[in-house]
């Protein structure tokens, strides 16, 4: 038989009750914010880097006491899902008889884009702080 004594609980139960409900809130936001930063910066470090754009746009957004959100916001960064998923190949027409450039290097009315692979940053992130009971 295995006894547990518990002292203080009841002081500790007054003295949270007595703590102002928006230093309370604020604790708890924090807290929230504070795991979601986990995975954030997890997400960062895995998401493949040329300009740093998409990096930066890796953020938390919170909403009450419940719900963090980590997302990937706009602008700059619509191809976030590109990147995740990757693309399988397929056709680029230029608009309206237009014709496609890189840069000063004109490729014509048509290309071939031959996909790319996926490249997961915020799914492999999300794995690794989400521990689920076996």
């Amino acid at each position: 038989m295995i006894e547990i004594e518990l002292r203080g609980f009841e002081e500790l139960t007054r003295a949270l009750r007595a703590m102002p409900a928006h230093i309370e809130r604020r604790g708890l936001i924090d807290a929230l914010r504070a795991g979601a930063r986990l995975y954030q910066k997890q997400a960062q470090q895995r998401v493949p880097q040329r300009s740093g754009q998409l990096r930066r746009s890796i953020v938390v957004r919170t909403r009450g006491l419940t719900r963090a959100t980590v997302m990937v916001t706009r602008p700059g960064s619509y191809y976030a899902h590109l990147v995740e998923n990757g693309t399988s190949p397929h056709r680029i027409l230029a608009i309206d008889g237009e014709v496609l450039r890189i840069g000063p290097l004109f490729i014509g009315r048509t290309v071939e884009h031959p996909g790319a692979r996926p490249q997961p940053f915020m799914r492999p992130a999300f794995d690794e702080h989400t521990h689920l009971p076996a």
